[in-house]
């Protein structure tokens, strides 16, 4: 039986260096067994950056590629559509109190998203795997949580991270889904003017769970929600002090990632019947 078709997309700004980047390389070893694979790899080329919020100064970025065959966008992502946004978000709380940086950088993340959504679409392959430059992860659990024949509702990704909103470091689906979900930037002015009203989102403002959460509901999409714990990569040289779990006075808004879980465990138990 022929295998089924993937596209690895992989974006970010290159801050993790390739030394440190071994499992990226393994989940697509893991990966072909049971697809067959394209690649694409997005990168922010913004050179040295600093982010006072993660103790990031005067950092470099990596150049280098993690696939050698994939098809490669490399561009500065602070353009005039990025200053446009950012000034609209500046309308509304700064959520992250640091003076808008996070705003810009999930901005920036969003429209290299979009570049994603563009290149998958060509390829035309039935599923997709998008998931950030700069985590540690178990590359077997993502693997195994992959569903080869997953419902064109739904899509894979952690129930970690959620901060009431949706886990966006990594998502899996079909090519249909996916592409709506990589386009969000579209929603991001009628999310801002609905976010006050939003049962999950803790203030008015830009934040990326949130508008994640935003997109998924608007499409009346279900997250299936792995136990799949992921650490964000800093320039220091260490991982970012991650919560492991969802925070207990926060779980009535933690909804939309508690059911995406028992799904995610509906699933595995199925195929362990069906097996």
């Amino acid at each position: 039986m022929e295998k089924p078709k993937l596209t690895l997309a992989v974006y970010g700004i290159g801050r993790m260096p390739l030394d440190r980047s071994n499992h990226y390389l393994e989940l697509a070893e893991l990966l072909s067994h049971r697809f067959q694979l394209s690649f694409v790899e997005v990168r922010n080329d913004i050179g040295e950056f600093t982010n006072p919020r993660s103790g990031e100064t005067n950092s470099k970025t990596r150049h280098e590629s993690l696939f050698a065959d994939a098809f490669k966008i490399t561009r500065d992502f602070r353009d005039v559509e990025h200053k446009e946004l950012l000034e609209l978000s500046k309308q509304y709380n700064d959520v992250h109190d640091d003076g808008y940086i996070s705003n810009s950088n999930l901005i920036q993340q969003l429209l290299m998203l979009r570049e994603i959504s563009v290149e998958i679409k060509k390829l035309n392959h039935g599923l997709v795997l998008c998931i950030r430059d700069d985590l540690s992860f178990n590359p077997e659990t993502l693997v195994s949580s992959c569903i080869t024949n997953i419902p064109t509702n739904m899509f894979l990704t952690s129930v970690f991270h959620s901060n009431c909103g949706i886990c966006e470091r990594f998502v899996f689906g079909s090519l249909e889904l996916v592409e709506v979900l990589l386009q969000r930037l579209n929603s991001v002015e009628e999310f801002l003017q609905a976010s006050s009203e939003l049962n999950y989102s803790h203030s008015e403002g830009l934040n990326g769970e949130w508008l994640m959460r935003y997109t998924v509901e608007k499409n009346n999409f279900s997250p299936i929600c792995a136990p799949l714990f992921t650490k964000r990569y800093r320039a220091t040289g260490n991982f970012a002090k991650e919560r492991i779990s969802l925070r207990p006075r926060h779980l009535i808004r933690e909804t939309a990632s508690l059911f995406g879980l028992l799904r995610h465990f509906k699933f595995k138990l199925l195929r362990r019947i069906l097996k």
